[in-house]
């Protein structure tokens, strides 16, 4: 009889052993798909921030682009020649590289439709990128707000344009 008793005991124990087991995973499982549900909100309201963003700095090109329309390129282009004029008093051989590379500058514009986003003057002319912009600012110890607000781009755009350059 105690063979009996000790047996069915051991039988009880063994059920009631695997029945906590289940439940154990059951209630890490529920924990589990909380946290999924939680990651994804905040992945889902991160998307939106930055879709957001970007709409806002696409309202503001679209009011730049109504507002300035044609009499942007306009102006470019007689501020490059100000600054063609400007290196032509300063000495003959400056003005004769300057001229040509502005007029190579001009043929591309024409022959591709590319327009440079700055054009910056010292010994000779040269294109700055808005991503090398990005990153000597970023160099300088600047803060990607601050570094936004000087090349009135948005934050997002900078941070992109940093990790891929630095993707550690």
């Amino acid at each position: 009889m105690i063979e009996f008793l000790l047996t069915f005991s051991l039988l009880l124990h063994g059920i009631v052993f695997i029945i906590i087991i289940f439940l154990f995973k059951r209630i890490d499982l529920q924990k589990s798909a909380n946290q999924n549900k939680e990651d994804i909100r905040e992945i889902e309201d991160m998307l939106f921030a930055y879709v957001e963003e970007i709409k806002e700095e696409n309202q503001k090109l679209l009011n730049i682009i109504n507002e300035n329309g044609k009499n942007v390129k306009d102006e470019k282009q007689v501020e490059q020649k100000k600054h063609q004029q400007a290196l032509a008093s300063t000495t003959n051989t400056q003005t004769q590289s300057a001229n040509i590379q502005a007029d190579e500058l001009e043929q591309k514009e024409e022959t591709n439709g590319y327009n440079p986003e700055n054009i910056m003057i010292d010994d000779q002319l040269e294109i700055q990128t808005s991503e090398s912009k990005v990153l000597q600012l970023y160099h300088r110890g600047l803060s990607v707000e601050e570094i936004a607000k000087e090349l009135n781009i948005g934050k997002t755009e900078v941070e992109l344009m940093i990790k891929f350059q630095n993707p550690s």
